[in-house]
């Protein structure tokens, strides 16, 4: 079990700000949370490298591409004698 890593004031206002508005310049940043541009522009380097920045998404306004809901499914059968696999695809479509 890993230790959950300790982070700094600064690096926490990176990261509310950056979770705000993925978009901000590194110079909109460093003055959001009053650090130098080049010493903000390692800190983001140093969160990503470290994946505690795993990446940047667009969040969509479902209403406005007619998408009411979306929801994300795994689901693992057991293969025990015949597996009625097409009945159960029709069902969760349905």
């Amino acid at each position: 079990m890993s230790a959950t890593p300790s982070f700094s004031r600064t690096d926490l206002a990176i990261l509310a700000q950056l979770q705000k508005d993925g978009r901000l310049t590194n110079q909109e940043l460093a003055e959001k949370v009053s650090l130098s541009p080049s010493a903000c522009l390692r800190r983001v380097r140093a969160l990503e490298e470290a994946g505690v920045i795993r990446g940047y998404v667009a969040l969509l306004d479902p209403a406005k591409i007619n998408l009411s809901f979306v929801g994300y499914v795994n689901v693992k059968l057991e293969k025990r004698g015949r597996m009625p696999t097409d009945a159960f695809a029709k069902a969760v479509r349905d």
